[in-house]
This record gives C-alpha cells, structure tokens and sequence, in this order.
C-alpha cells in the first residue's frame, strides 16, 4: 500500500495496522509527490495506492488536472489500482471545478469512494463506490461477510431526499454556511496567531492545516486548550512516518463565524505565551553559558 503523508487518520487505522506493508509518500503543494511515488514504485511493489486528491484531509490542497492525468498514468505504467477518496468533492466554495481521477480514467484503475456524511448527514453512515465490476462483487461479498449491509433505512432516507431534490438544495445551503465560517477562520488566524506561523487556505473542505513554530508541540496544546473549552486534532495523527509535532488541523464546520473567532483567539494567546516562555528559557540557558574572564 501506498498512501500520502500526512493523511486521514481511518486511512491509516485500516491499511497501517500491525504487521501491514506501506509506503509513505509525502505531500506537497499539488498533492501527492508523483516523482517519490514514481521512483518507489520502480523499486517496491504495491498492491494499492491511497489519495484524496479534492481538499486533501488533512492539509487542504487539491491535485490539479495535470497531476491527477499523470498520477493515472503512474498508476497504469506499474499496474497499481488507485483509491480515490472524494469524500469533500461536494464543499468547493471557490475556484473552477475539477473532475475526478474516476472521470480522466480510461483503463479501469480508479476505485472511487465516497460518502454523504460530509455534506451534513454525520449521523447517516451511508457511502458509496464506483469501481470495476469485479471489484464491486468481491467488496459486496466481503460487506455480507461483515455486517451483511448497511442500515436500508438510511439508505432510504437519503434517497428520498434526493429524489424530491432537497439533497441538492441542502448542500448549497450547507457551501454557503460553511464558507463563511472558513473565511472566519482564515480572518482570525491572521489576526491573531503569531507572525511565524503559517497554514492552508483551502478552496473547500472542511479543516484549516496549521503550521505552528517548532517549539510548540500541539499534543500539549491541545490539553491546555481542552481546559477552556478549544479542541483541535494535533497533527502527529495524521502521519504514517515522521509525524510533525508543530503540526494542527482546525475545523471550521462545526461552529459559528463569533465562536470561531473566539476559539481562534484563545488558541493564539496561548500558543503566543508557549513562544514567549521558550524564549525566555534559551536565553536563560544562553547566559548560563557565559563564564566571566576577569
């Protein structure tokens, strides 16, 4: 298995567990790196490659056009099935559109999945998959073996409310809200977080990747912050290898435009205070360091 690093977390609970083989690839500004992916693949095997090229979970970016063709074209010259996650496909607030590796595939590579639980139905855990027929037959069989199927009710009840064209109407309700609170965020952590941070501006999606100076680590952030009612996800869970201590994803979906405001706010006073603090102790260690000459 080949995934990106960082990624979704239930990506890694699923194809990293013990005893599993997997690659790390890192991700860049466009996405997956294609030139680690490429040389690794020209020297280990892999049976899968794993990709959320639309507003990648968890640093935002999108894969454009000319990566995604050329990630196909990796994946067919090596003969590596690809799994496209485009779970936030639906949350673009701004910029063209951009089909998905399912639409440029022309060889039956791509095995694309996605879910209804992100355009506000959290509780309604009902997906879906388009891949080649063979590969439908033995994931139906593998989900009768599991749990038989998933809940008929909710698929009902999505699909009616689809049928009656409320799905439709519902989602630009929900870009409209959503994209506000993103534009919050983004006004907030450029008023309040420190000038040596630095994070994405995603055009959609759900979550803000934040990159914080060095000495922060956001695991012991993070406890402070519960303590006043902030919570985020550090970013040491989303990496397969590496995982950068200085790394938080914020989520802009779950609270208005003032309470984002507020938790923002809170968040740079306390991360301000943790710099403040650290200076103060390599200076001290500095002029520990210092022997008088007379």
């Amino acid at each position: 298995m080949a995934l990106e690093n960082p990624t979704y977390p239930g990506a890694l609970s699923v194809f990293c567990g013990t005893g599993s083989k997997y690659i790390s690839v890192p991700v860049g500004e466009n996405g997956i790196d294609l030139n680690v992916l490429e040389d690794v693949l020209s020297q280990r095997r892999a049976k899968l490659i794993y990709v959320v090229p639309s507003f990648h979970n968890p640093t935002g970016v999108t894969m454009n056009v000319a990566a995604r063709r050329r990630l196909i074209e990796i994946a067919g010259q090596f003969r590596v099935p690809i799994i496209e996650d485009d779970i936030y496909r639906e949350l673009r607030y701004n910029g063209p559109d951009i089909p998905p590796l399912k639409a440029l595939d022309e060889h039956g590579m791509v095995i694309y999945i996605s879910s209804f639980s992100k355009v506000g139905f959290p509780g309604l855990r009902v997906g879906w998959i388009a891949a080649p027929r063979v590969v439908i037959d033995h994931l139906n069989r593998a989900k009768q073996r599991s749990d038989l199927h998933a809940s008929l009710l909710a698929q009902a009840a999505i699909f009616e409310f689809a049928r009656r064209g409320l799905l439709t109407k519902h989602i630009k309700r929900v870009k409209k809200a959503y994209s506000q609170r993103r534009d919050a965020m983004l006004e907030a952590l450029e008023k309040h977080f420190p000038d040596d941070a630095s994070w994405s501006r995603p055009d959609g999606g759900m979550s803000v990747w934040v990159r914080l100076p060095q000495s922060v680590n956001t695991s012991q952030l993070l406890v402070q912050a519960i303590e006043s009612g902030v919570t985020f996800v550090s970013g040491e869970h989303f990496y397969s290898s590496s995982p950068r201590q200085n790394m938080m994803r914020l989520s802009f979906t779950m609270a208005g435009p003032q309470a984002i405001e507020q938790a923002v706010k809170q968040l740079g006073s306390m991360i301000k205070a943790r710099l403040l603090k650290s200076r103060k102790e390599r200076s001290v260690r500095r002029t520990d360091g210092l022997r008088a000459l007379v």
